[in-house]
Order: C-alpha cells, then sequence, then structure tokens
C-alpha cells in the first residue's frame, strides 16, 4: 500500500499528495475553473495539491471507473524543453521502481494546449507533516514511520 508520505526519493512526484482536511478542499475547489471538466478520459472532482513542479487533482477515470491522481506540469513550464523532459523522467523513475512506498504511474499524457500530465495512483490518507504537525507520535507509530520510509 502507498502511504499518504513517501520516501524523499519520490518526493517530486509525491509532493502533491499532500491530502488536506475536506472543508479545506472545499473552498479551494469552489474557486478551481478545473473542476469538473474532463482531460482525456479523466474527470476532475478536486485538487489536492500544488507544488513547483505540478498541480494534482483527485479525478474519476471514466473507463475503469477508479479514481487517480492527475498532475499536471504548470502551464508556464510546458513551454521549456528541459521542464518537460524532467517531468517525463519523473514519471519514468517512479515507474520502474514499482515499491509500495512509490505510487504507480498508469498514464504520460499530453492535452490540447501542449500541457503534460501524469496519472497515478489515488491514495487516501494524511501527510506524515500533518500528522506530527498535530503533536507526538507514539513511539510505536514513530518506528512504523520509519521503517516504510526506509524501506
Amino acid at each position: 500500500m502507498c502511504p499518504g508520505y513517501q520516501v524523499k526519493f519520490v518526493n517530486l512526484l509525491m509532493t502533491q499528495l499532500d491530502f488536506t482536511s475536506d472543508s479545506k478542499i472545499h473552498k479551494k475547489n469552489r474557486e478551481n475553473p478545473m473542476i469538473g471538466k474532463t482531460i482525456s478520459r479523466y474527470k476532475i472532482l478536486s485538487k489536492i495539491g500544488e507544488g513547483g513542479m505540478g498541480i494534482v487533482y483527485k479525478v474519476e477515470d471514466e473507463n475503469l471507473k477508479r479514481q487517480v491522481a492527475l498532475k499536471f506540469l504548470p502551464r508556464e513550464l510546458t513551454r521549456k524543453k528541459e521542464a518537460g523532459e524532467r517531468f517525463i523522467h519523473e514519471a519514468q523513475s517512479a515507474s520502474a521502481l514499482g515499491h509500495q512506498n512509490v505510487c504507480t504511474v498508469h498514464e504520460i499524457g499530453k492535452i490540447d494546449d501542449g500541457q503534460m500530465f501524469i496519472a497515478m495512483r489515488y491514495n487516501e490518507g494524511e501527510t506524515l507533516k500533518d500528522k506530527i504537525a498535530k503533536g507526538p507520535l507514539k513511539i510505536t507509530e514513530a518506528v512504523d514511520n520509519a521503517i516504510q520510509i526506509n524501506r
């Protein structure tokens, strides 16, 4: 199983999976014109995160009837060849690992305007950062997290 926090090696891929509370998600989604659009076969349900190398949405794969995460390379980076190559390399690296702490990559694609995306497994959960912010972890939970991170 792919937890909500990941090993540092795939941090670029996973930064988008910074799951927030439902109330924060609903507020963000009311302000986001992407919500409700269909890209390829993916209907965008909600925005779940954003970082330097992408914006990530929770989507419904309309063909397979499952929820996945769709990470878009930001539009301003789409025109930069190096950023596109790095984005593709990120997806290829993650897909080659096949590890329980690395999300499965389903597809790399482009929309009509050339913006690239990666479709990957969606994981419900809480980030380690959010867990720690709530207060000290129990020793058994801290050990379990450390083991998962070091696998």
